[in-house]
């Protein structure tokens, strides 16, 4: 009768399995330490240099505040402008949109400072259509007829 010998593993099997797992342990901590430093390296460069923005609710990294839109966006941005003041900034996925809620801060916005808003860069598919660049859309502010050819 044959004793009953539980299954040992060699020496070599055992330092296979432990390499294994710390090879595995060392790609994740690589992985995360390469993940987080460009992620602060992304936020550190952004913000040196400008302006700061108006307070507007922090949202999600890639979905900003999307999630938390309301079918009613009248109603959403009333309660934001009571809470964060009249010119308040919202992100929507990866696009920052500031929103002014105030008729007095629309007026100044857009009136007072209207050459700042006025210019608008052409949209990438302005190439593909002969002279959809020189489309008094996408001109330049000021007395652009008068250069046209």
């Amino acid at each position: 009768m044959e004793s009953a010998v539980p299954f040992m593993a060699s020496a070599t099997d055992y330092e296979v399995a432990a390499w294994q797992q710390q090879s595995n342990t060392f790609l994740i901590l690589s992985l995360i330490t390469v993940v987080s430093s460009a992620v602060f390296l992304l936020r550190w460069t952004r913000r040196e240099g400008r302006p700061p923005l108006p307070p507007g609710p922090v949202g999600l990294p890639l979905l900003g505040s999307l999630l938390s839109l309301e079918s009613d966006l009248h109603r959403y941005f009333a309660r934001l402008s009571r809470a964060y003041g009249p010119i308040f900034s919202l992100r929507l996925g990866t696009r920052l949109c500031v929103v002014l809620s105030s008729p007095t801060v629309a007026r100044e916005a857009l009136n007072d400072h209207d050459v700042i808003f006025a210019n608008h860069d052409p949209p990438a598919s302005t190439n593909a259509v002969p002279r959809a660049q020189h489309c008094l859309f996408w001109s330049a502010h000021g007395n652009c007829l008068a250069h046209a050819p």
